[in-house]
């Protein structure tokens, strides 16, 4: 956490936002602007932290063709909204997979 930038009374906190909570909270007051920085995952150990066995693009879409009807693109831009990633990113990740079964 990073408060007052660039002022006189810039300040820098490090640690877990549990334990900048509990600093914060020990304090009378807490005044000025304050920026939280994020360290996110590598992207290798963030899908190791994801409940059970990674789930195929391929059989997500097969499975949502089946339910909704409707084409492979349209089932990819519903799963792309629902992870939260481009209908691009999904499509090329989704044409490694089917090259790696080949």
């Amino acid at each position: 956490m990073a408060r007052e930038l660039t002022k006189i009374h810039e300040e820098l906190l490090r640690g877990t936002v549990a334990e900048a909570r509990v600093d914060l909270a020990s304090r009378d007051r807490v005044r000025g602007e304050i920026c939280l920085l994020v360290e996110a995952l590598p992207q290798s150990q963030s899908v190791a932290l994801s409940a059970g066995p990674p789930v195929k693009i391929a059989d997500q879409v097969a499975r949502m063709q089946a339910e909704a009807g409707g084409d492979e693109m349209e089932a990819l831009k519903r799963l792309a909204r629902e992870r939260g990633v481009s209908k691009s990113e999904l499509y090329r990740e989704l044409q490694r997979e089917r090259a790696r079964r080949k």
